[in-house]
């Protein structure tokens, strides 16, 4: 039985309620995996298609450790590269296996359940929502081939772990050059980019995020073995007993304190596996999404942080479309229980006096801001012209004509729902961002 933890506070600072919970995972097919493995070593590696791929392969990253390093195995659709982060780390390798007493992970701390033996990759916030838009991409952590594609298990949207009727695992498992393996669990159905036999390279998009087999919800699970099919924690720490150095080529630090997301609803949202809103499954997750609202509406600003800990400060300002302060809220997290997974839910109301425009909200956590920008009576279009020299956005419910001057370094969003024209005039300084999107006002990922 495999636990994935997964810590959920959903907070509106009108109850300031933090709760833990625990998201349960569990694989019932691990002595099947195993089989796989071995199977692998005693003849696939002597296999004509792994003979050719090895002598095509024979360096890796690291030469003087013999093996290969990994990139991160998630990546963001374009479809959401928009949004400034979509994961959480539930749970890390259990490191005491033998040891049903007690569990521990590489920094020595218990980020993980007993016997766990990969990473648990949760995506955040709405992950049911996200697993039903192909949001985040599974992609090949290291050059390899594919030896083993199942993905033909119709459960994606398992949430009781084991006891559904349906708990095998969609899966692709990579052979790399050295013998060593990376293992991709609870992938979407029929979502597979990739056939048994194909040289794959690092980076290279090889399925989409669901919650298929024993699982609660969407997540990848993300194990390493070795040329000997020895589990390996591919993350560095002073307790990790499988191996000397990282096999990352950039390890990721163990908390990772950022905001995944911002945005705004039109009610209370509700996320799963929060004890405030108990259970798992796909109802229990309600968005609420709204972008453009109308005065006297009410609204709600909402904040995914990841890796919030003991003294960690989220600060929110809204500003309208004339710079000025309308509101302001912040959150201190004093418990000294991190939390992976932390919903902030502000409710608010849109003055009946509100102005027409687009609206910013910044949020502020860890030294960075983070902005979301939605509007109150969308405008119609937009024929613009002049000097930008702050960053700005313009959300247009049909059209926006620009023939600006943007400044170095000034971040500039369009967005409109039939058509955007940078029209002669228009220039950007060196450094300037610009970002251009056909979407309504009340679009909302």
């Amino acid at each position: 039985m495999k636990l994935l933890l997964f810590m959920l506070a959903i907070i509106s600072i009108s109850m300031v309620n933090a709760q833990n919970s625990q998201l349960c995972v569990a694989h019932n097919d691990e002595a099947s995996l195993d089989a796989i493995l071995n199977e692998i070593n005693n003849s696939y590696l002597r296999s004509p298609a792994f003979i050719n791929f090895k002598k095509k392969n024979i360096s890796f990253k690291r030469e003087q450790f013999n093996h290969v390093t990994f990139e991160w195995p998630l990546r963001a659709n374009f479809t959401y590269q928009d949004i400034p982060n979509y994961f959480v780390i539930s749970n890390y390798v259990d490191l005491t296996p033998e040891d049903t007493t007690i569990v521990q992970d590489y920094l020595c701390g218990t980020r993980t359940y007993d016997k766990h033996r990969g990473i648990d990759i949760t995506l955040f916030p709405f992950s049911w929502h996200m697993m039903e838009k192909d949001y985040v991409q599974v992609l090949a952590a290291a050059d390899g081939i594919v030896q083993t594609v199942r993905d033909t298990f119709n459960n994606d949207y398992n949430c009781q772990g084991c006891k559904s009727d349906n708990d095998s695992n969609n899966r692709v498992i990579l052979v790399h050059a050295d013998g060593s393996k990376s293992i991709y669990y609870h992938i979407k159905t029929n979502s597979v980019l990739v056939d048994e036999n194909q040289i794959v390279k690092s980076g290279e998009p090889i399925a989409f995020v669901a919650s298929s087999g024993c699982s609660f919800a969407p997540h990848l699970h993300f194990e390493v073995r070795d040329s000997n099919n020895n589990v390996v924690e591919p993350f560095w720490g002073i307790c990790n007993n499988t191996t000397s150095e990282s096999w990352w080529d950039i390890q990721k630090p163990y908390w990772v304190s950022e905001i995944n997301r911002v945005m705004c609803h039109s009610n209370k949202p509700t996320l799963i596996g929060g004890q405030i809103f108990p259970g798992w499954c796909e109802p229990a997750e309600n968005m609420y999404p709204k972008n453009d609202f109308a005065p006297g509406d009410s609204i709600y600003y909402g904040i995914a942080v990841k890796d919030i800990l003991q003294g960690g400060i989220v600060e929110v300002t809204v500003t309208n479309p004339n710079g000025l302060l309308i509101f302001q809220n912040s959150y201190n997290h004093g418990s000294n229980q991190p939390f992976n997974a932390f919903y902030l839910s502000f409710p608010s109301k849109i003055s009946p006096s509100a102005s027409a425009g687009v609206y910013k909200i910044a949020v502020s956590f860890v030294n960075k801001t983070y902005v979301h920008y939605f509007t109150v009576n969308c405008q119609n279009s937009y024929s613009l012209s002049g000097i930008i020299s702050q960053d700005s956005a313009f959300l247009a419910a049909q059209s926006i004509l620009s023939s600006q001057t943007l400044g170095s370094l000034i971040d500039a969003k369009y967005q409109a729902g039939n058509y955007i024209n940078l029209i002669p005039g228009f220039h950007a300084q060196s450094g300037a961002l610009i970002a251009a999107q056909i979407r309504s006002c009340n679009f909302s990922h």
